[in-house]
This record gives structure tokens, C-alpha cells and sequence, in this order.
């Protein structure tokens, strides 16, 4: 388990105006993805869709 904390927070809000309207991103997967990139972990997924157009390491 990671915290949740300010930065992640922050980074979420940020993909959330980026990304909302254009490609769909809910709250929860905003959430998700900052964890991974403030944790500069991979993001385990079988719905790459979803995360494809960040920066991320994704792995299914």
C-alpha cells in the first residue's frame, strides 16, 4: 500500500483538466497513474487504453 498524498493530489488534478474531455480519464485513474509517477513505478493494466497517451511505463 502507498499513500495518498498532496503531490499525488496535485499531479491527479492536472491530468484530470489535461485529459478529461479529451481521451476520458476519471478521477480514479488519474489517481492511479500519479501514484505510479510519483513513485516512478509501472503501472500494471490490462486497460493500456486507458493510461497510453501518458508518460508511463505501462506492463499488463
Amino acid at each position: 500500500m502507498l499513500d495518498i498524498d498532496q503531490d499525488i493530489m496535485d499531479l491527479s488534478t492536472k491530468l484530470l483538466n489535461q485529459y478529461t474531455l479529451s481521451h476520458g480519464m476519471t478521477i480514479y485513474d488519474a489517481i492511479i497513474a500519479s501514484t505510479c509517477m510519483i513513485y516512478d513505478l509501472p503501472l500494471w493494466t490490462y486497460n493500456k487504453k486507458d493510461f497510453r497517451f501518458l508518460d508511463i511505463e505501462l506492463v499488463n
